[in-house]
Formats: structure tokens, C-alpha cells, sequence
């Protein structure tokens, strides 16, 4: 994945004040698959947690960096006229009792890092006036930074990282690709709300056969939909043969593991999580799966 320039890591406390002399407890990382989209083009992100303390960092389980769900990991964009645009998660919120038994949280150990990977699409970030016209985002230069509020141990609890800050380009809109924007668009409540897979199917088909910058990240979604997996290699040998170096090829290895795995391949498995750990071997789910990491509960977490 190509990385992009950054700045100096920033960190700050919400609720306490350290020193600026003190060494942040943890710092993020961000990069980007690609720094120059077409306008609205989705993007493939990684976001690395390092813990720079001398005991664990405790952390969230699931998905560490939910987009979906900002009350702990939230990006945010810079424009090319200096607006700050929020990703503000999901209207309302959904409701989910846990027991003191559920293990809600790991352990990053001293000096260790952990990597999450998503897809990003820009109908979950840019304001609503452009939700329904992402043809109407303005081209340029625009940065992109992210924080993330730790849950603990209690000297750090609630501390808020703040990423480093990234920088990429939208270029201008061409009028050719305008429908496929607009289709673009219209996967939102799709992948938002996880609704019927077949109501995102025949969007995300168009836009693969389409000629413009938004095949390749419609290709790769419908790719890592398909279940059987010998029709998984087939297709996903075509798309390499399209998109030789994809920012998508880490997302594509995960969903070709996560089929052998499920499917009893053990030995085909075996060999995508080394390829997968060879790659990121911070990831979160290599992490997990070489038992790497300790799991805890909210009990033990107020132990810490």
C-alpha cells in the first residue's frame, strides 16, 4: 500500500492536562491506499495504534476503528478552502447490554502496535449537501486526520489521540463519470444499514463494468461477497490482471482467508495468514489468531 506524507504525530488529554514534555501514552498512524482520487473515489485506510507506555494499553475489541460508530474513533476532513468536516457515526444509536463476562477489550502490550484496516467510502463523511451529490465535492488538495478515545487503564482513560495528518487529492469531476458518481451515491443506506445484499448488487455490478475510477473499489467489494472458493480465485485472478497493484489486495486476501477458513481449508487458511502477517503484521487479526493479545472484561479492565 502506498503510503502518504505525514505530519508530526499530535496527541492531547480531554479531560486531564500532561506536560509537553511527557511522551503521549499512544499515538495513530494513518495511510491511504491512493493520494489522488477521482472525485468521491473510495479509498482503502489503515489506522495503526502504537502504545508507547512501559505497560498495556487497553483497547476495544470488534471493530477498533468503526466508522459507523463514532463515540470512540472519528475521522475527520480538511478542505482545499480550510472547512474541518466531521464523520458524526449513525443518526440515533443502538442499544446492546453486555455482561461483566464479555470481553470487551485486549491488551496492547509495551512498544507494541495494532492495525485496523476499512473501506472508506465518502458518503460517510462529507456533510449531507453533498451526500446526495458527491459530483459537487470541491477538487483540490484535503487533508484528513483521525482521533480515537481510549478506554483505559485509568491514567490514560478517556485519553483522545489524535492521528497524524495525511494529504490527498479529488480531482476535478469529468463529466462522463457523472452516473457512475450518482450510483456511487446511492450504496450509502446500503452498506450503512447492511440492508439486503441485493439491493446493493446491481450497483455495484454496473459500476465494475463501468469504465471510470470506480470500478476498482466496486469490484473488490462484490469480489469479497462471493462465498464458494474457487469462484473467489477465478474472479479475483481477473481483477488482478486488471489492477495488478490494487490498494485493495489486503482486503481481497482477508476475504479469501476468512472463505478458506470457514470452509474447513485449513491448509489453504494456514497459508493466506501468513501472506496476510507477511503484509501487516500488526493487524489486528493476526494478532488475535497468533494469540498475541490478552482479552478482558469491563471487570478486569477497572482492575488495571
Amino acid at each position: 500500500m502506498k503510503k502518504v506524507a505525514a505530519f508530526i504525530i499530535l496527541a492531547f488529554l480531554s479531560f486531564t492536562t500532561i506536560s509537553a514534555a511527557d511522551a503521549p501514552p499512544a499515538s495513530i498512524h494513518l495511510e491511504l491506499g491512493k493520494d489522488t482520487l477521482a472525485v468521491a473515489e473510495p479509498v482503502y485506510v489503515k489506522a495503526t495504534i502504537a502504545n508507547n507506555m512501559e505497560k498495556d494499553l487497553i483497547i476495544n475489541t470488534g471493530h477498533m476503528f468503526d466508522i459507523h460508530n463514532s463515540s470512540r474513533f472519528t475521522l475527520f476532513l480538511i478542505t482545499p478552502i480550510g472547512e474541518e468536516w466531521p464523520f458524526v457515526g449513525r443518526r440515533g444509536s443502538v442499544h446492546t447490554t453486555y455482561s461483566p463476562t464479555d470481553p470487551l477489550y485486549f491488551l496492547l502490550p509495551p512498544n507494541e502496535r495494532v492495525t485496523e484496516e476499512f473501506f472508506l467510502y465518502w458518503t460517510f463523511i462529507v456533510p449531507r449537501e453533498y451526500q446526495d451529490a458527491l459530483e459537487k465535492l470541491p477538487s483540490g488538495n484535503y487533508k484528513m486526520f483521525a482521533t480515537y478515545k481510549v478506554p483505559g487503564p485509568d491514567e490514560v482513560k478517556n485519553f483522545v489521540i489524535h492521528s497524524d495528518t495525511v494529504e490527498f487529492v479529488f480531482l476535478p469531476v469529468r463529466y462522463k463519470h457523472l452516473h457512475a458518481i450518482t450510483q456511487l451515491g446511492s450504496l450509502r443506506d446500503v452498506l450503512l444499514w447492511h440492508a439486503s445484499a441485493s439491493k446493493g448488487r446491481p450497483i455495484l455490478e454496473f459500476l465494475s463494468k463501468s469504465e471510470t475510477p470506480y470500478r476498482e473499489a466496486a469490484w473488490a467489494e462484490l469480489i469479497s461477497w462471493i462465498q464458494d472458493p474457487e469462484e473467489f480465485k477465478k474472479e479475483k485472478a481477473l481483477f488482478d490482471e486488471v489492477y495488478p497493484e490494487s490498494q485493495f489486495d489486503s482486503f481481497l486476501l482477508f476475504s479469501q482467508f476468512r472463505i478458506a477458513r470457514r470452509r474447513n481449508r485449513t491448509t489453504e487458511a494456514d497459508s493466506l495468514l501468513n501472506l496476510l502477517e507477511q503484509e501487516t503484521p500488526s493487524r489486528d487479526l493476526i494478532l488475535g489468531l497468533r494469540s498475541k493479545l490478552k482479552l478482558i472484561t469491563e471487570e478486569e479492565r477497572r482492575e488495571e
